[in-house]
């Protein structure tokens, strides 16, 4: 890393702030991470400042984030996803495509294999005790089965018995090259940062600010499956362009913006109290679907890859986890008797989240989304929170400078129903009853006594 940085005085009010700074990860094939960044300070009189500033900033490589990527260093992951059938197709829980529970939801008898085989049908099924059902060995048995499988008119997964668990199986991570790939050459991150700020005092050293943000995010690292053709969207199954296994690649595919404009108020210290409080009105959006690299298959929250591989842009919509509105304040007051009561709020708009309905696979990869069809990632707003704690403390002076107090904190003071978990779930095509509701809230109102001792 190097850099360069100095400060002009463009006459009295005015002062300019210059910088260059070049960053060189070893990991990344850039090797022109050149970051300019330009400060301006304008103080019209002795009362208000107004500044700005513009930079481009370089994310730093970041270990954690890549543990599952062995070109990185991370470990050589492996996954084993399989659907178990211990009493072949009668109990099985989901109809994944390509599955034994399909082809008996498409006979219309959850019992077909057994009728076909002569099981009972109160039966488990092992390869230990599949030659004494039906008089088969296990690999005879398997290639009948596969045989009548293979012969429907439908594509249906392999079918063997599971070394794990000896119940008939079908592994589904039996296509996709379960090893995460790295995308070269590898972008770095960055972020183009643009900031314009006014601060004024108003009265007494209570100090009024307003500012604007905005940062525009570029090479957001995350995975896509890189050889997806996009024949698979039409026929429903994995087809790759190369004829291989399908490839999850971790590179530098995603993108988002945030805008934010804050206002705040301090009254800086008054004696006996100080009091903060700032709101902020934002809007962040990106595409990135899941930055965690977990190597689950299931569902895409697990499964890290994107909703539809074949169009990014899909996923584009709020930001997990952000906020339209959020107002915060905190401070703290001395009272008689020694008596100092501190506090915090906040309160927020709802959460963006996604609703979630009967498993759709967009682009044919053979993971569904939970996403129901017409509707945006992150498109709807939960329930607002608001959340009060405060706390009490009297400190009572022992000798040789010693001291001993005792705080009473309280959580929640308000005892608010705030979300924890809210109701997403689409009926069909249409949201249910309690769609966006709490259905899990956060802990109630909390008590918690505590000694401080000084020396």
């Amino acid at each position: 890393m190097i850099f360069a940085q100095d400060d002009w005085q463009l006459g009295p009010k005015i002062t300019l702030n210059l910088g260059l700074r070049y960053e060189l990860d070893s990991t990344f094939d850039d090797a022109d991470n050149l970051a300019p960044r330009l400060g301006v300070a304008w103080v019209p009189d002795e009362r208000t400042s107004v500044r700005a500033s513009w930079g481009i900033f370089y994310d730093n490589y970041r270990f954690g984030v890549a543990q599952a990527v062995p070109e990185l260093g991370g470990f050589n992951g492996r996954t084993i996803v399989e659907l178990n059938y211990p009493r072949l197709a009668a109990d099985a829980f989901r109809v994944a495509r390509g599955s034994l529970a399909e082809f008996a939801a498409l006979s219309g008898d959850p019992f077909v294999v057994h009728r076909m085989f002569g099981v009972p049908l109160d039966a488990v099924v092992t390869r230990d005790n599949v030659a004494q059902l039906t008089g088969l060995s296990p690999d005879a048995f398997l290639a009948q089965l596969n045989g009548v499988l293979g012969t429907s008119g439908q594509s249906f997964l392999p079918i063997d018995f599971s070394p794990f668990t000896g119940f008939l199986r079908q592994d589904l991570s039996g296509a996709l090259q379960d090893e995460i790939r790295v995308d070269r050459p590898v972008e770095t991150p960055f972020n183009r940062t643009l900031s314009l700020s006014v601060e004024r005092d108003i009265w007494r050293g209570w100090r009024a600010g307003a500012t604007y943000v905005h940062r525009s995010i570029e090479n957001i690292l995350g995975l896509r499956l890189t050889n997806l053709s996009p024949e698979s969207r039409l026929a429903g199954t994995p087809i790759t362009t190369d004829g291989g296994p399908l490839l999850r690649t971790y590179g530098p595919w995603y993108d988002g913006d945030y805008d934010a404009l804050i206002l705040s108020l301090d009254t800086g210290l008054q004696g006996r109290y100080q009091a903060t409080a700032s709101y902020t009105f934002a809007d962040a959006t990106d595409n990135l679907l899941n930055s965690n690299l977990a190597l689950g298959l299931a569902t895409q929250g697990a499964g890290s890859v994107p909703t539809d591989s074949l169009d990014l842009e899909f996923d584009r919509g709020h930001s997990d986890f952000s906020v339209r509105h959020a107002f915060v304040a905190s401070g703290y007051v001395e009272l008689p008797l020694s008596l100092l009561v501190s506090g915090i709020l906040r309160a927020t708009s709802g959460v963006y989240f996604s609703a979630a309905g009967p498993p759709i696979d967009y682009d044919g990869d053979g993971i569904r989304s939970r996403r129901p069809a017409d509707t945006r990632r992150n498109e709807f707003r939960g329930p607002a929170t608001a959340e009060l704690d405060l706390r009490v403390e009297k400190a009572w002076p022992l000798a040789e400078g010693r001291r001993v107090g005792l705080l009473v904190d309280v959580f929640n003071v308000t005892n608010a129903r705030n979300p924890l978990l809210i109701d997403n779930a689409f009926l069909g095509a249409e949201a249910g009853p309690t769609f966006g509701e709490t259905r899990v809230p956060r802990p109630g109102r909390e008590l918690q006594l505590g000694i401080q001792v000084g020396f």
